[in-house]
């Protein structure tokens, strides 16, 4: 394990101790330092995006918070990360990424059965791969404002 995954998590664990768990993630974030919510958000869509690609993150409960991922790349300086979120909601989502899990999963099982679905979706976990570091670096600025490292 890697210190600044490390210092990244902690600070995460720290700003999410009354986030998780909350029934409306969204409009919790909502009310928190645009900071901390930028810096939650982009953890935690970001490691959806790490374990299981867009895939993973518009099928479980953290795409509900996809707009604060996009508000929060915006908020921190990361306009390619913005752009690919923005990217993929259009490539996958033309209607926009429905905020609520059950009417994604109803909509990604239409895309499933749609055979351009790859070549369209096949570009875009790369992508976000590709800008792991640049991520990871600006993360761990953040976290260490919370510790004064």
């Amino acid at each position: 394990m890697s210190v600044p995954f490390d210092e990244i998590n902690a600070a995460y664990l720290s700003v999410g101790e009354d986030l998780f768990g909350s029934e409306d993630l969204h409009a919790a974030l909502g009310e928190r330092d645009p900071d901390e919510a930028a810096f939650f958000a982009l953890v935690l869509v970001g490691a959806e995006i790490e374990n299981g690609g867009f895939a993973q993150l518009f099928t479980n409960s953290t795409g509900d918070i996809f707009p604060d991922a996009i508000e929060g790349a915006e908020r921190f300086g990361l306009t390619d990360h913005a752009r690919l979120l923005r990217d993929a909601e259009s490539e996958l989502f033309p209607d926009g990424v429905p905020a609520d899990q059950r009417t994604r999963l109803q909509h990604w099982e239409t895309l499933a059965d749609d055979p351009s679905v790859d070549d369209r979706y096949d570009g875009l976990d790369p992508r976000w791969y590709a800008l792991h570091d640049v991520l990871e670096q600006r993360l761990l600025e953040y976290a260490r404002t919370r510790t004064g490292d």
